[in-house]
């Protein structure tokens, strides 16, 4: 009987020990997972206002280089204008992807002014630009 008796608390020490092993293991593994989640979420919001950083940079530069030539063309660049404080407003608040992606879509609404106002005005479309919605 004295075997088991000092076998048991051995083994007790060691299963308890494994216990706490794993349960640490477990806890340091979901907490590396939920940062890593964390600053890939973070990555991808910089990545969002990143492109729509570009979008709002480019509609500013069209507008600025843009002389109307009559009212039609002032009402589009207005438009146009509208369009890019709005898309500013929105990039430097936005805390979410979709504001971000939202602020985007704005700009790039801008720019679909711009591209009227420089065929109003005879002048070539410009480069390509994305669907309005994707």
């Amino acid at each position: 009987m004295t075997g088991y008796f000092t076998v048991f608390p051995l083994m007790f020490v060691v299963t308890f020990a494994l216990i706490i092993a794993v349960f640490i293991f477990n806890l340091t593994t979901q907490i590396r997972r939920r940062r890593d989640s964390e600053q890939g979420k973070q990555n991808e919001l910089l990545d969002a206002r990143a492109d729509a950083d570009r979008w709002i940079a480019r509609l500013s530069n069209e507008i600025l280089h843009t002389t109307p030539a009559d009212e039609q063309v002032k009402k589009l660049v207005g438009q146009a204008s509208e369009r890019h404080a709005n898309a500013l407003s929105q990039a430097s608040s936005a805390t979410t992807v979709g504001q971000a992606k939202l602020a985007r879509e704005v700009a790039v609404e801008g720019l679909y002014y711009m591209r009227e106002a420089r065929k109003h005005m005879g002048e070539l479309e410009g480069p390509p630009l994305p669907e309005l919605g994707s």
